[in-house]
């Protein structure tokens, strides 16, 4: 059963962050600096003796994010936008290009030095339960990424893990469950748990609520942003769907083969989309319009400039 966050819960003190401290960025300082990323996938040969064709999933990717801003990250598929993601958290190593998180080049870090960086960005995947070990309550679940942190007794610990439970809208009492015992939108609060535990400058959600019905993809959205503006995080938002993006997202970036092709405010590029793939974007999202005493689905329309 959902519950609402209690008073109790809310006196429970910061974890303090490793590295550089969100409070530190400078307003003016980008908390997260994307330059000319280029990523290269190489592909089986076709005969013995020839060149290994390659894709080019991104193509001089560039943006930047600052402190507490929400970014979202849209493209049809195959665009270049999970891959992105994935060079954005350190996951893979871009062919050419730099992402700078917090000052700090990621990519040229040491293994160790970019275990601790990790304290400050995490991810909330698309499938919440391939995400979660299901041999592992969700204590222990979210619980895990505070065991890096010599500050905190166990007892200190579990009182964050309830809290954390509590802010995401779920009883205490779900940390004995295991992962199936739960819902698809009860396992996602838990990944997001999880994720924000350790209180991070960063968080990136790849496609968090496509695999949820749409009551939960509202609950869950609302609950994205309620979080960001207590806890202050930048968030990036990975989809394909503009409908969730406009409710989570203050500017959006559009991809298209591997290149940005449109970037601005929110309502900027809703009202005024220049580009076709955005257009098309667009024009996927349903919209509810009155008739007689209830509503109709419809699909938007635009002009084509």
């Amino acid at each position: 059963m959902a519950v609402d966050p209690s008073p109790q819960a809310a006196s429970i003190e910061p974890v303090a962050a490793a590295g550089v401290a969100l409070s530190s960025t400078s307003a003016k300082t980008p908390l997260l600096e994307v330059e000319h990323l280029v990523k290269h996938y190489a592909l089986p040969r076709e005969r013995l003796f020839a060149a290994a064709p390659r894709v080019e999933a991104l193509r001089g990717v560039s943006f930047t994010m600052q402190a507490g801003t929400s970014l979202g990250l849209v493209g049809e598929s195959g665009s270049g936008k999970s891959t992105l993601a994935r060079q954005v958290m350190a996951l893979e190593r871009p062919t050419a290009g730099r992402v700078t998180l917090l000052g700090r080049d990621l990519n040229a870090l040491s293994p160790a030095e970019l275990r601790a960086a990790r304290r400050d960005f995490q991810m909330v995947f698309q499938d919440p339960y391939g995400s979660l070990d299901p041999r592992m309550r969700v204590a222990d679940l979210v619980g895990e990424a505070l065991r890096a942190l010599p500050s905190l007794d166990a007892a200190a610990r579990a009182a964050r893990v309830r809290h954390t439970l509590v802010e995401v809208g779920l009883d205490p009492s779900f940390g004995a469950r295991f992962p199936h015992e739960l819902s698809g939108g009860q396992r996602q609060r838990v990944a997001i748990a999880r994720a924000i535990v350790r209180e991070p400058a960063f968080v990136v959600a790849d496609e968090p609520v496509s695999a949820l019905d749409m009551t939960v993809q509202k609950q869950i959205l609302a609950l994205i942003r309620a979080l960001q503006d207590k806890h202050g995080f930048a968030c990036l938002f990975v989809s394909h769907d503009l409908g969730a993006v406009e409710q989570v997202a203050d500017r959006v970036l559009v991809m298209d083969d591997g290149l940005v092709v449109e970037h601005g405010p929110r309502d900027q590029v809703f009202d005024h989309a220049r580009h076709p793939v955005t257009r098309r974007l667009l024009g996927a999202m349903p919209a509810l319009q009155p008739e007689g005493s209830g509503f109709r689905l419809l699909r938007r329309e635009f002009a084509q400039a």
